[in-house]
Parts: structure tokens; C-alpha cells; sequence
């Protein structure tokens, strides 16, 4: 049993073992989000994960009769606790570990092995487990942060910036997800980038609304010709023409603010951004965004 652990072991750390590629090769040309590469990894998992591991040394304790098979109650114990470390390995994404440990309790669950074999089996766990945590980067994210960092299904169920902002401007889903995951990691001037790029989304259906072109087009010209429709707005578009007007005028009043605030500082790298004003204008951000969305619902 210890002979084929070991054989095992070599072939788990020496690379052989298949691997998934990290998500920047997966996609070289694309964009790849934060989430994918930072696992959410609670501190209090690897805590658990040490305490299993030595649970699982204490369920061998049988040192005077190293020999002896391991007893039904022992066994199961060590069924047990070899159970809970694999489902571990798996919330910490440890490949080599979970495939380790698979093997093992397949194994144990088929043939008749000692106590002996049972220490030199947790001893070679332990050894993988170690090789391969030392192998993976752990990022801290600030618990006041935390909020920010969201999953691409998470940011859907439950957006940033409202349900309504999410189903008026589908395509800004994945830069908001971003912007969030950025300022969360520290990235300060990608999360600012990421929300010009939520707005500019914004913007394009504003221009769409009043039939203006968009695509390869300047932010000042385009707000331009949208306040120069906007005051064209008259009684045809309904009794309430006059709110609507306000409404679209103080929105395009924003993209332009927008634009010579941040959008053209941000594009251009002109500025630099701290954790305030980052945050600042996130939260800026998500709630035009939801102005924005309401008004356009009530179209």
C-alpha cells in the first residue's frame, strides 16, 4: 500500500497529473475576470483543513500494534475523516490533493490495509496537500471590500446596480462584475476603467432611443446631438413631456460630467485613483445607473 501511495505521489506532483490551464491561457485574447483567477478561499477553510488532517492522524492511534488491520470502528472513522479533507481539497480547488484522496478511499474501501499503512497514507496526504497549497496564491480581500467581489452569476442575481440598470443595459453586465472585482482587489484605476465602459454602455442606448449613431463616435458629440433632440421634445411625446425633458436633459448634463471628470482622465491615463475615489465613483456610477434604468422603464 505505502509503495503504490508513493507511486502515486510522483505522479500526482510531478506534473503528470491533468491540469486545467489558468483562464489567461484559456483566453489569450480576451478579457479575464478577477474571479476566475483570486479563489474565494474563507480563511476559516484552511483552519478546517488543518484540524481534519489532524483528526485524520489521531484516527490511527493503534502505535503498539502497527501491524494489526485497522478494526471496523477505526476504519470507519478513517473513512470518515479522509471524506471530509476530500471534500476540503475540494473547496480549495487542490487538484492533486482530490485526486490523491479519491484513490485512497477507493482503495481503504476495497482492500485490508494496517496501521502502519494508515500513518505512512496520512503522512504522503499531508506531503501532497502541503507541496500543492504552497504552489497556489491566496489573496486577502478587506472585509469592508468584500461586498464588491461577485461572480458573474452573482452579479446577475443580485447586480450592483439594480436589477432594472442590469435588464436595460444587459451588455454592461460583465464591466460593472469587473469594476466591483477590481476595486475589491485594489485595482483602483481598472475599476474606474471598467465603470467608463458601464456608462458608455448606458450611453448607447440613450443614442439608440433618439436614433442617434454611436459606434467609433465622440462622447461630446454625441451628447451634443442627444441635448439638441432633447429639446425637441414637445406634447406628442405625452402629457408628461415636460418631465421626460428634464429627465433627459439632466442625464445627458451627467454622461458630459462623466466624460471631462473621469472618462476621458481614466481612458487616457491621466489620473490616478485611491481607494475613495474609486469608491466614490462606483457608488456614483451604480446610481445613475439606476436613475437612468427607471426612467427608461417608464418609457
Amino acid at each position: 500500500m505505502l509503495a503504490a501511495v508513493e507511486d502515486r505521489l510522483d505522479i500526482l506532483t510531478s506534473g503528470a497529473a491533468t491540469t486545467r490551464l489558468k483562464p489567461w491561457r484559456e483566453n489569450p485574447n480576451g478579457l479575464v475576470n478577477l474571479w476566475d483567477i483570486v479563489k474565494q478561499i474563507a480563511a476559516h477553510n484552511l483552519v478546517q483543513t488543518g484540524r481534519n488532517l489532524q483528526a485524520l492522524t489521531m484516527a490511527v492511534p493503534n502505535l503498539a500494534l502497527p501491524q494489526a488491520a485497522l478494526n471496523r470502528e477505526d476504519l470507519t472513522l478513517f473513512l470518515d475523516h479522509l471524506g471530509q479533507l476530500l471534500r476540503d481539497g475540494e473547496s480549495l480547488n487542490l487538484v492533486a490533493t482530490v485526486d490523491l484522496l479519491k484513490w485512497v478511499v477507493q482503495d481503504y474501501n476495497a482492500n485490508v490495509h494496517t496501521y502502519d499503512q494508515a500513518g505512512s497514507t496520512v503522512q504522503n496526504v499531508t506531503a501532497v496537500y502541503q507541496q500543492e497549497l504552497s504552489r497556489e496564491f491566496f489573496a486577502y480581500i478587506e472585509s469592508d471590500k468584500r461586498k464588491y467581489m461577485r461572480s458573474f452569476d452573482e452579479s446577475i442575481t443580485n447586480p450592483a446596480y439594480g436589477a432594472a440598470a442590469l435588464n436595460a443595459f444587459p451588455r454592461s453586465h460583465r464591466d460593472m462584475a469587473l469594476a466591483g472585482n477590481c476595486y475589491a482587489c485594489g485595482f483602483n484605476d481598472a475599476c474606474v476603467f471598467h465603470l467608463m465602459r458601464v456608462l458608455e454602455h448606458s450611453l448607447a442606448g440613450m443614442a439608440t432611443f433618439f436614433s442617434e449613431p454611436f459606434a467609433n463616435e465622440n462622447w461630446h458629440n454625441i451628447i451634443e446631438r442627444l441635448e439638441s433632440k432633447i429639446r425637441k421634445i414637445n406634447s406628442s411625446l405625452g402629457p408628461d413631456w415636460k418631465e421626460k425633458q428634464k429627465f433627459y436633459f439632466q442625464a445627458a448634463c451627467e454622461f458630459m460630467f462623466f466624460k471631462d471628470a473621469w472618462r476621458n482622465h481614466v481612458m487616457h491615463g491621466r489620473d490616478e485613483y485611491d481607494d475613495e475615489s474609486a469608491q466614490n465613483i462606483y457608488s456614483h456610477v451604480c446610481r445613475f445607473m439606476k436613475h437612468l434604468a427607471e426612467g427608461f422603464q417608464e418609457e
